[in-house]
């Protein structure tokens, strides 16, 4: 029986030549209430019943046969390894299946190397794939990120992990539509910005790089950030690039320039919005939030004094556009 489980486990090494994504068997571990290291085997582990695994942990290790049962299945390594001595303030793990299968291995702590940062309260290290857009179809590649709850995790899965907000701007602070963000280490963008210069992104929370290069020397990056991302954490960010508007066909050039003041508010202040001179037929004035949802739109009929409707504190967006042509954006910022 164990000669035929581990032909199985060989086929599915051929397999794998032909699909570059390595089916998951660890979904997440994580310290329990008693300081115990819990390990979760997800679904994956199903394929290889009977096959033994060595699982090492710093310098303890320990021989696991995947057993029959239904998966998830949780395992507490501090009982397999009495010995063992592992914290959350920096630690690895490891599972080889034996059997010519890839390895898993993910490790925590402080230094730059690692995949996540120390695991605090009830967080876990969860295993997923992670979706790499390509210039001709994207791939996956098996990594890790931390997750509130292990009961947040679901199926090599987590909803919740943080927030990227970009805000590309040029010396005269215009918006810049149509820039690259690139993600981790990938040469091939994870989107741009939209019109309003903005890039917004919803990221596993997990070592981090984010690069943003000026459209003019693409050699090397203008804004290069590298941070640990943790679950719920709100990253907001201004890059400002020496680019003309004028010179970004992305960009529409204004006839007559759109003018509010003041451009700082406050709850209840009203601001003149003024644009142009002569108009030959009414304009229509449009609102946006930074992430370019449009609120409110209204009729432009010359220079008024203009009360916003109720809005949080931020940074918006007034578009003046005749039809469908968009004549002029300016921001304001929302005090409270």
């Amino acid at each position: 029986m164990r000669k035929i489980l581990v032909f199985f486990g060989l086929l599915m090494v051929v397999g794998l030549w032909a699909n570059p994504v390595q089916p998951a068997v660890i979904q997440q571990i994580w310290f329990d209430d008693a300081g115990d290291l819990i390990l979760q085997l997800g679904r994956g582990a199903s394929w290889l019943e009977g096959i033994e695994a060595n699982i090492q942990c710093g310098d303890y290790s320990t021989i696991l046969t995947i057993p029959e049962g239904d998966y998830p299945m949780d395992f507490n390594l501090s009982d397999l390894m009495p010995e063992m001595i592992v914290s959350r303030e920096a630690g690895q793990l490891s599972i080889d299946f034996m059997t010519g299968l890839p390895d898993e291995q993910v490790s925590w702590g402080t230094s730059s190397d690692c995949d996540v940062s120390s695991p605090v309260g009830n967080q876990s290290i969860y295993q997923f794939a992670q979706l790499i857009p390509d210039e001709w179809e994207p791939f996956s590649y098996n990594t890790w990120a931390k997750s509130p709850n292990p009961d947040m995790v679901q199926d090599y899965h987590c909803s919740v992990g943080c927030d990227l907000t970009l805000g590309v701007r040029n010396l005269q602070y215009e918006p810049l539509a149509n820039i690259p963000v690139y993600y981790q280490n990938y040469d091939y963008p994870i989107g741009h910005t939209d019109a309003f210069g903005s890039f917004y992104a919803e990221l596993p929370a997990r070592n981090t790089r984010i690069r943003v290069y000026h459209p003019n020397n693409p050699g090397n990056p203008a804004f290069d950030l590298s941070f640990v991302a943790e679950p719920y954490q709100m990253n907001s960010h201004t890059v400002v690039l020496d680019y003309s508007s004028v010179d970004d066909p992305a960009l529409a050039v204004p006839a007559a320039q759109l003018l509010l003041k003041p451009s700082v508010l406050r709850p209840s202040e009203s601001m003149v919005v003024e644009y142009g001179k002569d108009l030959p037929r009414p304009l229509t004035m449009e609102l946006y939030d930074i992430k370019g949802r449009l609120l409110h739109s209204y009729q432009y009929i010359g220079a008024q004094t203009w009360n916003p409707p109720s809005l949080g504190s931020g940074m918006y967006f007034l578009r003046m556009k005749d039809a469908d042509k968009t004549l002029d954006t300016k921001k304001f910022i929302m005090l409270k």
